[in-house]
């Protein structure tokens, strides 16, 4: 693929633009550790004189194995910028024959062990059609083959596996990077298949001819990834475009995912460019997980995002969604991120609007029911929040309305400033999630009337609970032993004028709030609180949670939550 682009012409009469591609660059990228990628995609933006946005971004195809990209003059009008975007990944498949590292990419309908490593003897069967295995010994051996248009993938693979192949590796007879289905949609086969380039299959003909061993080693969760952004602003420079960042340039983040059975997810950390929304897509996790991630900062007002996800029982929805913050990242400094930690409850994070109130005298709130303890996260249960959530709105002891859903809308509020209580009541089904079974939670706040002079709506401070405990990857502490709770309590950290409660209380239950301990809380100089609780060592298998804060101008939360964290 190239990009080619002259992205300023003044026309002030006949003008001829030529585009000239035997002047492209090729543009390319080498990580610290060795990687495939995974996601790749060119991005361009020009910003006229008055504001105006015109983008071109194209994700990539991983059929092309080679982008250039052409040099452009400086422009001297608006503004211009081209990047490129990477997510570079450790290898699903690695290969080694005969002492070199063959690049494979991992077909359609392939079967990928989590983590496997073998030696398995060649063979090669020409074009891979029955024909091909007669007389050849291919049991339980890795198979090499000459992809043809004689034989169709399905083909190649039933006569692969009816021959006892314990490997399928398909040697391209194009230009290029052959991708193909070898399997209906959504059906896997049982053996790993992988096409190789027409140059890199040479190396393992070869050796499959002389029945050599080839190594194979099989990832299907990487342990690393890169996340990389070479941007370019103003112009397109007449020099290499090889982006090989060394690991000081990097950020480095630590990704830990929580879960106490293993679980398909899927998620993907999305570059926000600051003249656009980003692009890319979610790609396949396993959870609980803990991965390293490498990333380089974004310039100016650009920011990485992430979106991470528990699939459903069939793997055809999201169950469980988390969204971050606005994401910004040093080159040189660690990270660590946690998703679907214990403390799972009612959280408001920026990924979801918040409450506010409009200068009409209504209001309207959307309450994130299922935010994990993740710093700026905000989570939702999208499948079946309206099944699973309510809501009742009351002007002090008066109820107003209430609702199905996390999210409402309320008018026709008085103009004086009033005490407002907004109650939200989530559940979810115990035998497939461990914690936060059940959540009750009220915010109690004062509202008024806005000037019809000021902004159109204002948004609503309201006290957030923060809990902090050592859990193991499954969201357990130890049965019999001291525990400490942490407790944090303010209004949402992005608004301005943002207050910490000065008030708190918390206490502790291992009946699903049958019955309630209230625990010693001890406040720090930093406003924080803590408690130190000793578990039972039988006869309870979690600990479920009830505490309350008060702040000033009448701001107040009380939240229960059952089953917050699990005892082992």
């Amino acid at each position: 693929v190239a990009f080619l682009a002259a992205p300023e012409t003044i026309l002030t009469g006949s003008t001829t633009v030529t585009l000239d591609a035997s002047k492209a660059r090729k543009v390319s990228v080498r990580t610290p550790k060795e990687t495939e990628t995974r996601q790749l995609r060119y991005d361009m933006a020009r910003t006229a004189p008055d504001g105006t946005v015109q983008r071109d971004a194209y994700q990539i195809p991983l059929t092309y194995d080679q982008l250039w990209v052409s040099p452009t003059k400086k422009v001297k009008e608006g503004a211009f910028s081209f990047l490129t975007r990477w997510r570079q990944g450790e290898e699903l498949i690695d290969v080694e024959a005969d002492g070199r590292d063959v690049p494979v990419h991992v077909q359609g309908g392939a079967a990928i062990a989590e983590d496997s490593r073998q030696k398995l003897n060649a063979v090669y069967a020409g074009k891979g059609a029955p024909a091909d295995y007669q007389g050849l010994n291919a049991r339980g051996k890795a198979v090499v083959i000459t992809r043809s248009a004689d034989a169709t993938p399905a083909e190649r693979l039933a006569a692969a596996l009816a021959a006892g192949a314990k490997a399928l590796f398909v040697v391209n007879d194009e230009r290029g990077v052959a991708m193909e289905s070898y399997t209906p949609y959504g059906e896997q086969t049982t053996i790993p298949v992988a096409s190789v380039q027409k140059s890199a299959g040479e190396t393992l003909i070869r050796a499959a001819q002389r029945g050599k061993k080839v190594e194979i080693d099989q990832k299907r969760f990487a342990d690393y990834l890169y996340d990389l952004v070479d941007r370019h602003d103003g112009t397109i420079p007449d020099r290499s475009l090889a982006f090989a960042p060394s690991t000081r340039q990097l950020a480095k983040v630590e990704n830990t995912f929580y879960g106490h059975r293993k679980t398909l997810g899927g998620g993907y950390r999305y570059d926000i460019p600051d003249y656009g929304p980003g692009l890319g897509f979610e790609e396949y996790e396993q959870f609980p997980d803990v991965r390293t991630e490498w990333v380089n900062p974004l310039p100016g007002d650009s920011f990485w995002y992430e979106n991470h996800s528990v699939l459903n029982a069939d793997e055809s929805d999201r169950a469980h969604e988390m969204r971050s913050a606005e994401l910004d990242y040093r080159a040189g400094k660690d990270y660590r991120a946690e998703w679907f930690a214990p403390v799972t409850r009612p959280r408001l994070g920026t990924g979801y609007w918040g409450p506010f109130r409009t200068v009409n005298d209504d209001l309207q709130f959307n309450i994130t029911p299922w935010t994990d303890a993740g710093a700026g996260h905000s989570g939702s249960m999208p499948e079946n929040e309206y099944d699973t959530t309510s809501y009742a709105f009351y002007q002090g002891d008066t109820e107003l309305k209430k609702g199905a859903g996390r999210a409402g809308y309320i008018g026709d509020l008085a103009a004086e400033k009033r005490p407002y209580r907004l109650v939200i009541d989530s559940e979810r089904d115990a035998k497939t999630w461990k914690t936060s079974t059940r959540t009750h939670s009220e915010w109690g706040f004062v509202s008024g009337a806005l000037d019809e002079a000021g902004p159109y709506q204002a948004d609503i401070p309201l006290l957030q609970l923060d809990y902090a405990v050592d859990t193991d990857l499954a969201g357990d502490v130890r049965s019999g032993r001291t525990t400490e709770i942490g407790l944090t309590s303010g209004t949402q950290e992005w608004l301005p004028g943002a207050v910490k409660a000065n008030k708190a209380s918390l206490s502790v239950s291992y009946d699903d709030g049958k019955h309630w301990t209230k625990a010693d809380l001890r406040q720090k100089r930093t406003g924080e609180w803590t408690a130190k609780v000793r578990t039972p060592s039988k006869g309870a298998t979690s600990v479920s949670l009830k505490a309350h804060a008060e702040g000033p101008g009448g701001l107040v939360v009380d939240q229960e939550i059952i089953r917050a964290f699990g005892l082992k």
